[in-house]
């Protein structure tokens, strides 16, 4: 949930919703946003031909300085802006289609700031405001196809809550339907003139991590890049596909394409989140000592904390790989600083550190990580060669026995073995592991996906129901979105 969540708030900012008048001027806001050219799209602005157009790109352009650099000042900048922009549009008149639309928009995106502060009360009241905002909206002006992609964000991401969050769509009084939900963003993406790439942006989420389907995503990435040559955040969609089909070096020499085009561009802002995601590609291909370096550089730009743990975790690990342990230890304890963001990769690594602050990975350990990484990277022979090795070396613990029979399914899966990968899987969830537990909920899944490509259909509904069945585990939110996607995909095959 997070996953898409977080996406969504990103890429909602990242194109400022624009209504009927002076086109052209909302257009080269719109562009120089696109371009995370903030300071121009903030003078762009104030040459709007109105004062609640002016106030609400300032609020929109105050966010997504926040999003990008997770600076406390922008986030305290931005509350105090949206507040007074929220009581200008309120004396708009209800004759006026922007009105409403405006309004919820920012009524979300504080309530999505709120959220990731972990103001939860908060943050549910402003998504209902929200809800009642848009509801009123359909009823005035039922043909407003700007209202589409918002009113779509949520219809997929209540059509798939996760149960920990559950509680949110019963106060916002909205349950969500993921079919409504694409239907409205296919709409807004074709239809929309001010809206369509926003739409189209929030559809890449959809499609690479919702429904599982990465190569639509990445074709979707790639001819939003092509349109707009230069968009850092179009740029790391790409990458962030790139990485999700583990095309690896492809990835990397996207990045070599886009640093000298980045460099030109010294009146964009900073994209720490680009240095994180380079910097897992070459930890993928174990090219340890590059990987650090891009760590540093996301650690060293990035004043937030979403991801820092997992960064920090991943440099640590690399270190360890590497043989230097007590570099390693240093960064693990490290991390027993931070504060927690409550993201899936940051408390899985927050887990894991407070581990290995106390010893060194053993050999096996080590080995699994190294499969682990190479199966993240696509390398998938490669990957099983070390899990053999293992696997030979006889007697195992309860979790690295799981471990290794969820990698081997998931490596053979990936080979299109898909018996094999059945029995590494039917090994895997027969165990009765410890803190690999997610990884024998995960195993069930992807059962579930090898039994619906044998056309077991009712096998695989079983799988997937028996995942959701599961509770408290790492990763937990990005599996039951997953897993209620697929048998809402199974309903519609009846």
């Amino acid at each position: 949930m997070r996953r898409i969540l977080i996406g969504c708030f990103l890429l909602v900012a990242s194109v400022m919703l624009g209504m009927a008048q002076d086109a052209a001027s909302r257009t080269e806001v719109e562009t120089a946003i696109a371009q995370l050219e903030l300071d121009e799209a903030a003078a762009l602005a104030q040459r709007l031909p109105t004062s609640h157009e002016q106030r609400y790109y300032d609020c929109r352009i105050l966010f997504l300085r926040y999003l990008v650099s997770e600076a406390p000042t922008h986030w305290k900048s931005f509350l105090p802006a949206c507040k007074s922009t929220l009581q200008l549009l309120s004396r708009l008149p209800d004759t006026n289609p922007e009105k409403q639309v405006m309004m919820a928009e920012l009524y979300f995106i504080r309530g999505a700031g709120k959220m990731l502060h972990k103001r939860m009360v908060g943050a549910a009241l402003d998504v209902k405001n929200a809800c009642s905002l848009l509801d009123q909206n359909q009823s005035a002006f039922p043909d407003n196809v700007e209202q589409k992609k918002l009113l779509g964000v949520y219809h997929v991401a209540m059509g798939s809550i996760p149960k920990k969050l559950r509680w949110l769509s019963s106060a916002v009084c909205f349950r969500g339907d993921l079919d409504t939900g694409l239907a409205y963003l296919e709409e807004a993406a074709r239809s929309s003139r001010l809206m369509g790439m926003e739409a189209e942006v929030i559809l890449f989420y959809c499609e690479k991590n919702l429904l599982s389907e990465p190569e639509a995503a990445l074709v979707r990435a790639t001819q939003l890049t092509e349109r707009y040559p230069g968009s850092k955040i179009l740029a790391y969609l790409k990458l962030s596909g790139l990485l999700e089909l583990r095309r690896i070096d492809a990835a990397l020499d996207f990045c070599a394409e886009m640093e000298p085009l980045f460099a030109a561009q010294t009146k964009s802002a900073d994209l720490p989140i680009w240095d994180y995601t380079r910097a897992k590609a070459h930890y993928f291909r174990l090219d340890f000592a590059e990987a650090e370096r891009y760590f540093d550089r996301f650690l060293d730009r990035y004043p937030g904390k979403t991801l820092q743990a997992d960064a920090m975790f991943r440099k640590g690990m690399a270190l360890a790989l590497q043989d230097d342990y007590p570099a390693a230890r240093r960064v693990f304890h490290a991390m027993m600083n931070l504060e927690s963001s409550s993201f899936d990769e940051d408390e899985y690594a927050r887990h894991m550190a407070s581990i290995y602050r106390f010893r060194e990975p053993n050999p096996v350990e080590k080995t699994l990580f190294r499969a682990r990484n190479l199966f993240d990277g696509g390398f998938y022979t490669r990957s099983v060669g070390e899990l053999e090795a293992v696997q030979a070396e006889g007697e195992l613990g309860g979790n690295e026995q799981t471990e290794l029979y969820y990698r081997l399914g998931r490596n053979h899966q990936a080979l299109g073995d898909l018996a094999a990968a059945k029995q590494d899987y039917l090994n895997c969830v027969q165990l009765e592991p410890g803190r690999a537990l997610w990884m024998k909920v995960y195993a069930h899944f992807y059962l579930g996906q090898v039994y619906e490509a044998e056309g077991g259909l009712a096998e695989a509904r079983e799988q997937y129901e028996t995942a959701l069945a599961y509770d408290d585990y790492e990763y937990q939110s990005g599996l039951e979105q997953r897993a209620k996607a697929s048998l809402h995909r199974l309903r519609k095959q009846k």
